[in-house]
């Protein structure tokens, strides 16, 4: 099954948000991605855009991780490729 979810970053704006598929809200309560958004913002009052986005990347892994662990068998396969696809 492949699931989906969005970082939405509007710097003009001041605004961020984070999109997840019904497949994920199913899992993840709303409130589970603040520590993301809380983060970005964060770095971001800082200066620090890059860094604001790595840090918002590497908690919504751990959001992700815990709603959606490995299989204990080891038998999880990419669903998608691991490469950029332009469009």
């Amino acid at each position: 099954m492949l699931f989906r979810s969005l970082l939405f970053v509007a710097l003009a704006e001041h605004h961020v948000e984070i999109r997840a598929d019904h497949g994920i809200a199913g899992r993840v309560p709303d409130a589970a991605w603040q520590g993301a958004i809380a983060a970005f913002s964060r770095a971001v009052s800082g200066g620090r855009i890059a860094d604001g986005v790595i840090s918002a990347l590497e908690a919504c892994t751990t959001v992700l991780a815990g709603a959606f662990p490995p299989s204990p068998s080891g038998a999880d396969r990419n669903e998608i490729p691991d490469q950029v696809i332009e469009r």
